[in-house]
């Protein structure tokens, strides 16, 4: 099984594990190294897939893994037998690391801003240069990117001033393929202005 597992996980370089829990949360098998048997009855989206197991995925908030201790997001789909009935999950853990790792190798300017959202809510669930203290929160209500979110545009631009420093920026957006998720990048107009700002001196 932790074969299989570790097959299947090479073809997503942005998952963490594929590991599997039984219907009391119990871990059964993981891909990769041999882990310490651990729990996940508490976790909310555990619970969401035992409550409703014709749910066919669940996408967790921002949260730390279990064993790994890093950022995760963690997609989990129930496990039923042939009469429908709840028998565990298997989940996937989406590593935030890895896009924070791409959003820190762009580089359009000093102010810049990446961040990766929820499409629902627009809660934040990883942003680059990193931030404490907004992650899964959600977007206020009349928000323009929370907007944008419900709308059915699958990209777009938009000149906004951040709420959380002021700073002006031009944002370029767009969805995921794979996730309901949607990432923004936040070009501030002092650093794309800059040099028209210089010759305009000169």
């Amino acid at each position: 099984m932790r074969q299989e597992l570790d097959r299947r996980i090479t073809q997503f370089p942005e998952l963490r594990s594929y590991r599997v829990y039984d219907a009391n949360g119990d871990s059964l098998y993981n891909s990769g190294p041999a882990v310490p048997a651990t729990s996940i009855a508490d976790r909310a989206y555990f619970q969401s897939a035992k409550t409703d197991p014709s749910r066919p995925l669940y996408y967790s908030e921002a949260i730390l893994g279990k064993t790994s201790n890093k950022p995760v997001i963690v997609i989990a789909r129930p496990l039923r037998d042939r009469e429908g009935s709840f028998r565990g999950v298997i989940l996937g853990a989406l590593d935030l690391g890895y896009y924070m790792q791409l959003f820190s190798e762009l580089q359009l300017g000093p102010q810049s801003v990446f961040a990766l959202r929820r499409l629902e809510d627009g809660a934040l669930l990883a942003r680059w240069p990193e931030t404490s203290g907004q992650l899964n929160t959600p977007l206020k209500p009349g928000h323009p990117l929370l907007v944008w979110l419900q709308s059915s545009e699958r990209s777009g631009t938009m000149k906004l001033v951040s709420q959380s420093d002021g700073i002006e920026r031009m944002y370029g957006y767009w969805r995921t393929e794979n996730h309901p998720f949607a990432i923004f990048a936040g070009r501030a107009t002092q650093d794309y202005m800059s040099q028209w700002w210089q010759l305009a001196l000169v």
